[in-house]
């Protein structure tokens, strides 16, 4: 399928879910315990920290939530999982500098990947990051790790997101400033200045945060996208182009045009107060950090009302169109992808 086509099939997707009936709906929240929630997968399998680890490395360990049990990895911070449940992060190795050692976790133990902290990993396996020396590196299994922000680029910078492409998103410093950057096919472009990009989905949209106080939204295929009339960054984008992220207001959904207060969506008997989303998978379910009623700061999971599968059948309907049209075209029209 042309990335055309993929854009104007999530589009649609995404008017159905981000519909006003099913953008008003209801969350339950689900209590992590203490810490933070960074990462989700489609299984809805959840990864964070159970405390903000401070430069010396105390306090946190790294956790995957799955099936309704909590499963400590180790002490460090777990950022991102794919859906085989592989897990990214980082653990701190020198008290005194603070300098991380990312790993790559999974049901057959974990696997240390070197000095650096590794924010992402896709379906393929390939791991993104910073290194100890403040370069962002992308490490794949076919080819190793290359340095995206090193030496040959004259930046430094970090990845934290990668999706099934291989296109890579995070940060850099080039010519004075901080900037949001994509890395395509082998080429670095710097996609906006004063800016920081988080997240990618599989149609090359991202999202990250702007100088200015407001969300970024940005494209594939090198180009320059908008900023989102919402002040504050945005942390998780799913491939339905559904926006979580953290502003003046405390953690927020932006879906079709639309900025909803996440704390507008719970409720409000629970007694929580949603500080930042960092992540949504393609069900709806959002995880991040906020205080719980008895004033703890906790993670938590956001499910939605009604279920994720539910949710989902739009998506399993509209894939099967796709399926269907796909198969209509006759071979010397068949379109490469």
């Amino acid at each position: 399928m042309s990335t055309l086509r993929l854009v104007l099939a999530i589009a649609v997707l995404g008017a159905v879910l981000c519909s006003p009936a099913t953008a008003a709906v209801a969350y339950t929240v689900v209590d992590l315990g203490p810490g933070c929630a960074y990462g989700i997968n489609n299984a809805g399998q959840v990864v964070g920290t159970t405390n903000n680890m401070n430069v010396n490395g105390t306090g946190g360990n790294a956790f995957i939530y799955s099936n309704q049990t909590m499963t400590i990895i180790g002490p460090g911070c777990a950022y991102g999982i794919n859906n085989a449940g592989q897990v990214v992060g980082a653990t701190i190795r020198n008290t005194g500098y603070g300098i991380g050692s990312a790993f790559l976790y999974s049901g057959n133990g974990t696997t240390n990947l070197g000095y650096g902290w590794a924010y992402g990993i896709n379906n393929s396996g390939a791991v993104v990051g910073e290194n100890s020396s403040g370069y962002a590196f992308l490490d794949s299994s076919t080819g190793g790790r290359a340095l995206l922000g090193g030496p040959s680029y004259g930046i430094v910078g970090a990845a934290y997101g990668i999706n099934e492409a291989g296109q890579v998103v995070g940060q850099n410093y080039s010519g004075g400033s901080w900037g949001a950057f994509v890395y395509s096919n082998g080429v670095l472009t710097n996609m906006y200045y004063m800016g920081a990009s988080y997240a990618i989905n599989n149609a090359g949209q991202s999202v990250g945060g702007y100088g200015t106080g407001n969300a970024l939204l940005l494209y594939g295929n090198n180009e320059v996208g908008s900023l989102l009339d919402v002040l504050g960054t945005g942390y998780g984008i799913n491939n339905v182009g559904q926006i979580v992220g953290a502003g003046s207001g405390g953690a927020f959904l932006y879906c079709n045009g639309v900025m909803t207060n996440l704390d507008s969506l719970i409720d409000p008997a629970s007694g929580w107060t949603l500080t930042s989303a960092q992540a949504i998978n393609d069900n709806g379910q959002i995880v991040g950090y906020g205080t719980n009623a008895e004033g703890q700061s906790d993670a938590f999971l956001l499910d939605p009302v009604p279920e994720p599968a539910t949710m989902s059948l739009a998506a399993v309907g509209l894939a099967a169109l796709l399926t269907r049209r796909k198969e209509r075209r006759s071979p010397e029209n068949h379109e490469r992808s």
